[in-house]
């Protein structure tokens, strides 16, 4: 984490290099929920089965039910209740 913020090198984060880190961050976070929203469109702040094999199909990517499934699971969702904003940020940021 040090070497992803210490952008001179010098072995500490300053103040500006976290500042840079934080906004950087909050700029990612600000495009997924976005996304998210999209994603979720009943509203219910989980993105389910069907909802996120749509949106994945939109996007051009082919996806089986069974990779949707293990991708909800991975997320630490339900099939039946769907992931949240937090699942989702995690299995896209490989916090697995």
């Amino acid at each position: 984490m040090i070497s992803t913020a210490d952008a001179d090198r010098n072995g500490f984060v300053d103040f500006d290099e976290f500042e840079r880190v934080l906004t950087q961050r909050k700029r990612q976070n600000s495009a997924l929920m976005e996304v998210f929203r999209l994603m979720d469109r009943d509203g219910d702040g989980k993105v389910g089965f069907e909802d996120l094999k749509s949106h994945l199909q939109m996007t051009g990517m082919r996806v089986g039910d069974d990779e949707v499934k293990a991708m909800i699971e991975m997320a630490g969702g339900a099939l039946n209740g769907g992931v949240t904003f937090d699942g989702l940020e995690k299995l896209l940021h490989g916090g697995f």
